[in-house]
């Protein structure tokens, strides 16, 4: 998982804003020095102002700042993508299970 990715993730965890809201976060609407963030809403919802963890600043502080929005790209790649990695991964805590389960039978 890339950076930009892995702040996305952290974001959607700290902040409990919708996916959408989150990926449209534009620089502009980031403020480092109050360590706050301005979210601008989807679905009729009002505007907020949420405060970000020195972690998440961290992670946004190693980031390219050259496009305007802060995740950039397409959100429906994104997704997909985030579904096929996920997947994966309980698939292989699947795996590990079994072995673990198989192991105890002896």
């Amino acid at each position: 998982m890339g950076k930009k990715h892995a702040a996305y993730i952290q974001g959607l965890k700290e902040l409990g804003c919708r996916p959408g809201e989150l990926w449209q976060l534009r620089w502009d609407d980031v403020d480092f020095g109050s360590r706050t963030c301005n979210i601008t809403p989807e679905k009729g919802s009002r505007a907020k102002q949420l405060r970000i963890s020195a972690k998440l600043i961290g992670m946004l502080n190693t980031l390219s700042k050259k496009e305007a929005f802060v995740s950039g790209g397409d959100l429906d790649v994104f997704a997909k993508w985030f579904y096929l990695k996920r997947k994966k991964i309980a698939g292989l805590a699947k795996q590990s299970q079994d072995q673990e389960d198989w192991l105890q039978d002896f």
